[in-house]
């Protein structure tokens, strides 16, 4: 039986290697945010010192605040809503949320400025697509190596073409292997498995989806550095050139970002196709 969370919650967190991971998927996640509350979440993203925003902060002039429709993937107690929301963002904003104790919290705080679907992402068939679709912090983690392809191929599903995708996620700092992550919470664990770069580029090339862009922020640690991947949905390419991105320098230049803003207001406002970016 779940134990009932502290206010606070008692957390620890470790990585180890994948070869040492045991079998799960996103379903033994779930439990936990059906008990756990707004609070206790709040506080351990405190302690994760998540909480300046400095992963939203970083994107969203270049790939949210133009957008006409943004869907969030998995809201929480409503971080990333209510910091959009502060910057003035304007267009259709909507996310899904799971837990019964979160979408409550959700559709108490926001409705009906956000439209909340109380959903699984895997089960979610919006009415109408979206431009950028937003998946932080560790919510595409908490789907195993197994599910993670088929659960991106979904969420491709819901985006328009030319859309963009922005997935947060940890490389380790010799990016030599992927990392299980467990976060335990109240004697509950919450699995994650962050893939490799060359697993991100292969879930890329599968999909049609290219890999524009890659965003190093502030939260780092001994063994892992945390990164957004910015993707784009297209139906076809343009050529059949291997889509990866190995090449890209991800300390690039200030010329280098102010072209890759270019091509993203081309995509974003011409619909132009943009040929998919390098990987190996």
């Amino acid at each position: 039986m779940l134990s009932k969370p502290t206010p606070t919650g008692k957390v620890t967190y470790y990585n180890k290697w994948s070869h040492d991971m045991s079998v799960w998927c996103n379903k033994d996640n779930s439990d936990i945010y059906q008990t756990l509350s707004p609070d206790t979440l709040k506080s351990f993203l405190k302690s994760s010192n998540i909480e300046n925003n400095e992963d939203i902060n970083v994107v969203y002039d270049s790939y949210i605040a133009n957008a006409d429709s943004v869907l969030e993937l998995g809201a929480g107690y409503g971080r990333v809503l209510e910091t959009l929301l502060n910057k003035g963002y304007s267009g259709k904003l909507s996310c899904i949320e799971r837990s019964d104790v979160f979408y409550k919290h959700l559709h108490g705080k926001f409705h009906p400025r956000v439209n909340i679907h109380h959903s699984d992402i895997a089960l979610f068939q919006p009415k109408s697509k979206y431009d950028t679709i937003l998946w932080f912090w560790s919510g595409f983690a908490e789907f195993s190596k197994e599910e993670q392809p088929q659960i991106l191929s979904h969420v491709k599903s819901l985006l328009k073409e030319n859309g963009v995708l922005i997935i947060d996620t940890a490389l380790t700092r010799d990016n030599n292997g992927p990392l299980e992550s467990i976060i335990e919470i109240n004697s509950e664990a919450n699995h994650r498995y962050f893939p490799t770069h060359k697993e991100l580029c292969s879930y890329a090339l599968s999909l049609n989806l290219s890999i524009i862009d890659t965003i190093k922020y502030g939260i780092t640690t001994l063994r892992k550095i945390k990164y957004l991947y910015i993707f784009v949905n297209h139906n076809t390419l343009e050529d059949s050139q291997e889509n990866n991105i190995s090449s890209i320098d991800f300390t690039r230049t200030k010329n280098q970002k102010e072209k890759n803003m270019k091509t993203i207001i081309n995509l974003l406002f011409n619909r132009r196709k943009a040929k998919p970016a390098m990987c190996m």
